[in-house]
């Protein structure tokens, strides 16, 4: 079978953006790039080695709020920039328009501006060797393909952090956060990102695109070191991640936010030897 081009491969994933978080279309060529760039231009350190740490799990996973700063933290000694799709909602045009009128449809109605600029953004931090943490969950297995595929054609070395939690508990976590801070999350958007994680990973697991140094990590939301580490080349793990994700019998709901500091201990302890890999 004829392997896709890379051009093929972002003009897919492009489709793909389109199509689960449509744009208008005369936006689609005011992507402000040089701006972007500009804003962010002290965290674009070239690296002679770089690396790319990915970490996904649906709305209310502790994607964010707990594998996302455990990360950051152990990486606080390397030159890296983070970058997620809400970064980018203020590049959009109407930005202050809706800040000012319709705060609680802002990403309702930035979504599909933001998601095209960050994948712009990210091919240029990945085109010159930009350490990168991308706080993202996997969306559709277009845009995760051609994602991971730049990353290998341009020398990085990955790792990928996947949240593994019951949606009935992300769930409850999602109508915490909204009485905490008002930020609203659509049951159906969370159902779309917890549905999206097996089908993108499947995708990558088989795909091939990776070496034995490009790790991936299972976490489950309440414990201190992860469900699974192994290499994001082996598709067994799909068995683990449903079995976390679609778990038998009683669930209990339990604060999960003490073990931050235990997670950023593993994390720092896991990156000293991947990176002198």
């Amino acid at each position: 079978m004829e392997i896709p081009s890379l051009l093929d491969l972002e003009h897919q994933a492009l489709q793909a953006a389109q199509r689960i978080f449509p744009c208008e279309k005369d936006l689609l060529d005011k992507i402000p790039l040089d701006r972007i760039v500009s804003t962010f231009q002290k965290n674009l350190t070239p690296a002679e080695k770089p690396f790319l740490i990915r970490v996904a799990g649906q709305s209310g996973s502790g994607k964010s709020s707990q594998l996302a700063p455990a990360l950051q933290e152990a990486l606080k000694n390397k030159p890296f920039i983070k970058i997620n799709v809400g970064a980018f909602a203020p590049f959009h045009p109407n930005f202050d328009k809706w800040q000012k009128n319709a705060p609680d449809k802002m990403r309702e109605n930035t979504n599909g501006f933001a998601l095209r600029s960050l994948i712009l953004f990210y091919k240029y931090c990945l085109t010159n060797h930009i350490n990168t943490l991308l706080d993202m969950t996997l969306l559709e297995p277009e845009i995760d393909l051609y994602l991971m595929r730049l990353a290998k054609e341009n020398g990085y070395k990955i790792q990928m952090h996947i949240s593994c939690v019951p949606k009935k508990i992300s769930d409850h976590f999602i109508r915490e956060r909204q009485i905490q801070t008002g930020r609203f999350v659509k049951p159906s958007s969370s159902l779309y990102f917890f549905n999206a994680l097996a089908p993108c990973l499947k995708t990558l697991t088989h795909s091939g695109l990776f070496d034995p140094k490009d790790a991936l990590i299972l976490w489950s939301h309440f414990n201190t070191a992860p469900i699974k580490t192994t290499h994001l080349n082996n598709p067994s793990v799909l068995r683990l991640l449903n079995t976390y994700q679609c778990p038998k019998g009683h669930l209990t709901i339990k604060k999960p936010h003490h073990l931050l500091k235990l997670k950023i201990k593993w994390m720092c302890d896991f990156m000293q030897g991947w990176f002198d890999v």
